[in-house]
C-alpha cells in the first residue's frame, strides 16, 4: 500500500535537508529481521546478533532504524532486545508491518505500545493507484528503454484488482506491470501494450 515508499521518501528528504531540525543529518538504516534470523541457528544467537547490530548503529548519532518486516519479530527472541532499545532511546525506529502484525506486537507481553505511534497507511483508491502506476511506468520506460502504452497500465490495474484479491494496491498492479515489461524486453518487443499484460 506504500509503506516502504513513505520511508524511502523520508530518506530522500533527509538527503535533501528538507526535514525538521531533529532529522537534519540523520541516517536511515534498514535492518532486515529475516536476515538476523538467517545468520544464526538459535534464538539466543539471533537476539545477541540483533543487540550487536543495534549497539553498533547507536554509536552513530541520529540514526533511524527501519525494520521492514517487524511482524517477524513478534513472539521471537528479538522482542526483549527491541523493547530495551526503544526504552533507552539511543536510536529512533520506524517499523513496517501489516496491521494485524502491528496490533499483535503492541498487545504482546512486553508491549512497547507506550513507546510507539501507530500510523495506518490504507490502500489507495483506484484513481490514485493509477497515478502511481503511471509514475512507475515512466521509470520502467527509462530503465528498459521500452515505451509503455497507457493501455498496459490500465489493464495491469484492472486485472490486478479483479484477480489478485489477496494482494493490495498499488503493489499488485506494479508487480504485474513490471513482470510484463521484463518479459517484453526479453522478447525484444518494440513497446509494451495491453495485450502483453493480458498474455
Amino acid at each position: 500500500v506504500g509503506k516502504s515508499a513513505i520511508v524511502q521518501e523520508l530518506a530522500r528528504r533527509i538527503v535533501q535537508g528538507n526535514v525538521p531540525p531533529g532529522l537534519v543529518g540523520a541516517r536511515v538504516l534498514e535492518v532486515p529481521c529475516a536476515g538476523v534470523f538467517a545468520r544464526t541457528s538459535t534464538p539466543k544467537g539471533a537476539a545477541e546478533l540483533f543487540e550487536e547490530v543495534l549497539e553498533e548503529a547507536a554509536n552513530v548519532p541520529n540514526t533511524v532504524i527501519f525494520l521492514r518486516d517487524v511482524g517477524a519479530v513478534h513472539g521471537s527472541s528479538l522482542v526483549p532486545v527491541l523493547v530495551r532499545a526503544l526504552r533507552t532511546a539511543r536510536l529512533r525506529f520506524v517499523f513496517e508491518a501489516e496491521q494485524r502484525a502491528a496490533q499483535e506486537l503492541l498487545r504482546g507481553d512486553e508491549a512497547p505500545s507506550g513507546l510507539l505511534h501507530l500510523f495506518v497507511v490504507n490502500e489507495p483508491p483506484v484513481e490514485r493507484a493509477r497515478w502511481i502506476l503511471g509514475r512507475v511506468a515512466e521509470s520502467l520506460e527509462a530503465e528498459q528503454g521500452l515505451p509503455i502504452d497507457a493501455s498496459a497500465c490500465d489493464l495491469a490495474l484492472r486485472l490486478s484488482v479483479k484477480f489478485l484479491l489477496a494482494q493490495r494496491l498499488p503493489r499488485k498492479a506494479i508487480e504485474l506491470l513490471r513482470e510484463t515489461v521484463t518479459e517484453a524486453a526479453g522478447a525484444s518487443r518494440e513497446r509494451v501494450t495491453g495485450e502483453d499484460v493480458l498474455a
